[in-house]
């Protein structure tokens, strides 16, 4: 009989970033798999997703939804293991709560939520919560999901749980679309994620704004929120509103084409666990540059890529070094880091770990 792996998370809509990404392609990976069968539960999706839909009681209200607690209690069953996607609201705690009531396996994977950097924002909140009840969460799973060392480190010093497993979030090797040959028709830089001030994009413009090519092109990609008002403020600031262009949400085939026509993709985090867009990018054979804070392989910088720390003066250097690039230096750095990517982070080559990990349990 297969194993039901049930993914719980509040929000895999875009907006959600890499987790989004990550869950589905496990799920996916799991699915093509004779040993399991594998669902996604969450409050926020897609309209056009499978998955089983639910309403949070209120909005923004630590997303209680009574539906979501009903729908685990009753498919939860004795060859069900709930893999417990972040951790900071109600579906997470309530399938802590109804694993351990069952005797059901609790996998929890935390993405990084616990990292120092991102525990400091709004420090006493998340802090009081981790004490009161997220402990008990961690310290009562199964088992506990890190993705890089420095997460597994920082899990290990808050839970009093030994059972830290580490895999790599792992990215598949791509579709057709995703190696159009590189033709752009202007030199941009990319940025491709989330507008949060982890990201590191205030470092961002005001490096780009110290670039000695003043002809090639910033774009900013991703969903506009509170925060992205204010880079439009800063980019305004720093006069650069004809050379920095934000150009929205992209998904699927526009996220592809953006991807594989960027000179290079930069990701200047504060603070990351592997982020996926580093991996989407390299996997699109598009040269990435990101910091040693994502948990990245540090050989990333030795096969194509550039690694950095998030300051100023080294993204100016990263990206004056990525703007001088011929195509042809800018194609060959794009290939060696693709087939790095591929060997290091694909569900090919390491996507058995997670069968190992759910067959113990």
């Amino acid at each position: 009989m297969k194993k039901e792996i049930s993914h719980i998370a509040d929000d895999i809509s875009y907006t959600s970033g890499g987790l989004r990404t990550v869950v589905e392609n496990l799920n996916n990976y799991l699915n093509r798999s004779t040993s399991f069968k594998s669902s996604i539960v969450a409050l926020k999706k897609e309209a056009h997703d499978f998955h089983p839909s639910f309403r949070p009681f209120r909005p923004g209200f630590w997303s209680y939804s009574s539906e979501l607690r009903k729908h685990l209690e009753d498919q939860t069953g004795q060859d069900s293991v709930l893999h417990i996607q972040g951790v900071w609201n109600y579906p997470q705690y309530v399938a802590s709560r109804i694993a351990r009531n069952k005797g059901t396996p609790a996998v929890i994977t935390s993405h990084g939520m616990l990292q120092p950097y991102l525990l400091r924002d709004k420090g006493f909140k998340k802090r009081l919560y981790v004490t009161l009840v997220l402990k008990e969460i961690l310290d009562g799973a199964r088992c506990v999901h890190a993705i890089t060392q420095s997460e597994r480190d920082n899990l290990a010093a808050i839970t009093k749980n030994r059972n830290i497993v580490q895999i790599p979030n792992l990215i598949n090797v791509p579709e057709a679309h995703c190696l159009g040959p590189y033709q752009p028709v202007d030199e941009y830089i990319l940025y491709f994620g989330r507008f949060h001030k982890v990201k590191g994009l205030d470092l961002l413009i005001d490096a780009f704004g110290e670039l000695q090519n003043r002809a090639i092109k910033l774009f900013l990609a991703g969903f506009r929120n509170e925060y992205s008002e204010s880079l439009l403020e800063l980019v305004r600031k720093r006069k650069l509103t004809d050379r920095v262009k934000f150009v929205g949400e992209a998904v699927d085939e526009n996220k592809y084409q953006l991807f594989s026509n960027a000179k290079v993709l930069v990701a200047p985090s504060h603070s990351e666990v592997i982020g996926m867009v580093n991996l989407e990018a390299a996997i699109c054979h598009t040269p990435v540059i990101t910091t040693f804070n994502t948990g990245i392989d540090s050989d990333w910088g030795n096969h194509g890529g550039i690694l950095i720390h998030p300051n100023r003066n080294d993204l100016v250097t990263a990206l004056n070094q990525a703007v001088a690039w011929s195509v042809e230096e800018r194609i060959d750095r794009g290939n060696q880091l693709a087939a790095f990517a591929i060997r290091r982070y694909s569900w090919q080559k390491q996507g058995y770990l997670w069968n190992e990990l759910y067959s113990s349990l």
